[in-house]
């Protein structure tokens, strides 16, 4: 008996079946995007959907628009800022950073004119307009 597990997205359930499967629909409008900030891309902008936004490059700007938006700041060295996060609603994914093994704790949130700075010891985050008593760890995925 075979089976297969996809994850689909981040904040959405596995699909698992044992002894294959032999047709498999999903409407990707309900998903909302995958974009990823690249080389020489400064801003990345998701949709009305559920986006998933990523930056590899220091001094990339993501904004997820409306929806439950996941954003990666893979940077591990320099910053990237969020425009539009939403305390509750948007999780900061830090699980595929290098050198995993921190949490919550081992964050430096400050303030900052433009809004909260947080530095992983790795890289720098900016989420623009908010003040660090407005995040929480529950805002966090490590």
């Amino acid at each position: 008996m075979r089976s297969a597990s996809v994850k689909l997205l981040p904040s959405l359930e596995t699909l698992s079946a044992a002894g294959g499967i032999s047709r498999f629909t999903l409407d990707q409008a309900d998903l909302g995007q995958v974009l990823t900030a690249r080389t020489g891309q400064t801003t990345v902008a998701g949709g009305a959907g559920d986006d998933v936004l990523r930056a590899h490059e220091t001094g990339s700007t993501l904004r997820g628009g409306d929806g439950a938006d996941v954003f990666l700041p893979e940077v591990v060295s320099g910053w990237v800022q969020i425009e539009d996060f939403t305390p509750g609603e948007d999780p900061i994914d830090f699980s595929d950073l290098p050198g995993r093994g921190f949490g919550f704790d081992d964050l430096e949130i400050s303030r900052r004119p433009a809004g909260t700075w947080i530095d992983t010891g790795a890289g720098h985050l900016l989420l623009e307009d908010l003040r660090p008593g407005q995040i929480d760890a529950d805002d966090f995925l490590f």
